[in-house]
């Protein structure tokens, strides 16, 4: 019996040291290195409109909005984990520090961005792109633009309008009336 399992070992060993090794194997395209150039195409058009959409898993999807929308309600109280107790309580570590609250802003803003990106290079025609498809997405991302602001302005109060696409790094100072 022994010697059957070390012959099967001797030549499982064998085939691995003997196969051909599979040079192209990790030879890949990195699709995370986009150009803007990109969302001028259909795919990419569409790509854009989808990646809209994942604001809505990330805020409705986890425990982010529960955290900062329903503790302290009769739905959902202060929670089995004890992390974000505080939140239920209304106590002075409910600020911009805190995980959620940073989450929720930046998700937001992200695909605001995107709807812009998505608004703003719809202004031409995008080869192979039914004109009729193309006005139904720059809905959706006008659609979803609002509704991320309006989740926004109900947590932050008022917070800065962007209606064009931002390509580069911009600082904007809130005046507060």
């Amino acid at each position: 019996m022994k010697k059957v399992h070390v012959i099967k070992l001797i030549s499982f060993a064998m085939v691995l040291f003997l196969a051909p090794a599979c040079e192209d194997l990790l030879d890949e395209v990195p699709v995370t290195q986009v150009s803007g150039l990109y969302l001028d195409t259909k795919s990419g058009f569409e790509d854009a409109v989808k990646a809209t959409y994942t604001t809505l898993r990330d805020y409705y999807g986890r425990e982010t909005a529960m955290t900062m929308t329903v503790f302290g309600t009769d739905t959902y109280t202060m929670g089995a984990d004890g992390s974000y107790k505080f939140v239920n309580q209304y106590t002075s570590q409910m600020d911009g520090r805190l995980g959620p609250t940073n989450d929720i802003w930046n998700f937001f803003y992200r695909a605001i961005n995107t709807a812009n990106a998505v608004i703003d290079r719809a202004t031409v025609t995008i080869p192979g792109l039914d004109p009729n498809i193309q006005k139904i997405r720059v809905a959706e991302a006008k659609f979803l633009r609002a509704h991320d602001y309006f989740i926004l302005v109900q947590m932050f109060g008022p917070i800065h309008l962007t209606l064009k696409e931002n390509k580069e790094v911009q600082k904007q100072q809130l005046v507060l009336p």
